[in-house]
């Protein structure tokens, strides 16, 4: 299967410094604080624009070949070097944020059914042989030779090619839609793992978004969102780490168990929510 992508729209320098951005989408700063006021006024080439270099940077990163040779290993061996893990946390970082970038800015605001599927196992087989689960990266890593073959592969490019934008009001609707639902987690006394990392997923998409603007939009009103999203994302990541460590050992039923967010992340989400109360 072949595609035309419109390529190179973005200088190298803009989808470096995108790149650099997504790997610091995660830092705690505690010094972060949010501007005064929130909002949406954004115009829908605006949107596009941040899709399209998601995407550039995808096209130019996804080094499928590499990929498969390093899953093809990890089959055989069950284990990553150092620098192997980081060189397959950063390809899984470009399909994370193309993958927000289509909940964000396509008019479904959902991700493309292949494109998550291959995204969805990458991250199961990291957090495998993170964990040094041998057998189960062994076996998410024979999957996911599966889905790097070249007729799984040419439908993920399909998704990749399919997007269409959506609206202003209807991105302003998802973006409202998604503090409603931390606002009505916070009220409750306990969540699921599951439900936590739902909460963690929909600051990440901010964060994704942000990441996209302070590049192709840059200024201090960005840049001080991107931080502070980023310090919740962090800080939501470390607790996520632990709580799936504790499922794939078996002290924990990730989708049933209730758990107590920390005070400190659920004063950040707080603030996340109150300041886009007037938005409602």
């Amino acid at each position: 299967m072949a595609f035309n992508f419109e390529m190179k729209k973005y200088t190298k320098q803009q989808c470096d410094e995108l790149f650099a951005a997504v790997l610091v989408n995660d830092v705690v700063s505690l010094d972060a604080s949010l501007p005064e006021q929130i909002h949406l006024d954004y115009k829908q080439e605006q949107l596009i624009a941040c899709f399209e270099i998601c995407r550039q940077v995808w096209i130019e990163g996804f080094a499928s070949q590499e990929l498969s040779l390093m899953v093809k290993k990890l089959r055989k061996t069950g284990g990553f070097t150092k620098d192997e893990q980081l060189t397959y946390k950063h390809i899984r970082a470009k399909f994370k944020q193309l993958r927000f970038a289509f909940a964000n800015f396509d008019e479904k605001h959902k991700y493309p059914f292949f494109f998550n599927a291959i995204t969805v196992l990458m991250g199961t087989l990291q957090d495998a042989f993170k964990n040094r689960r041998s057998n189960l990266t062994r076996r998410y890593a024979a999957l996911l030779q599966l889905l790097l073959m070249q007729i799984p592969k040419g439908l993920v490019y399909r998704d990749v090619a399919g997007f269409k934008p959506c609206g202003i009001s209807d991105f302003r609707e998802k973006i409202l839609t998604g503090i409603d639902v931390i606002r009505k987690s916070l009220d409750k006394e306990l969540v699921t793992g599951r439900e936590f990392h739902s909460i963690r997923k929909i600051i990440s998409r901010q964060a994704s978004f942000y990441v996209a603007l302070t590049v192709l939009y840059p200024s201090k009103y960005h840049t001080d969102v991107f931080r502070y999203l980023s310090t919740i994302n962090g800080m939501m990541g470390r607790m996520n780490d632990v709580l799936v460590e504790k499922e794939l050992n078996g002290t924990l039923d990730y989708h049933k168990d209730l758990i107590e967010i920390p005070d400190d992340i659920k004063q950040y989400l707080k603030i996340v929510a109150d300041k886009y109360a007037y938005l409602s």
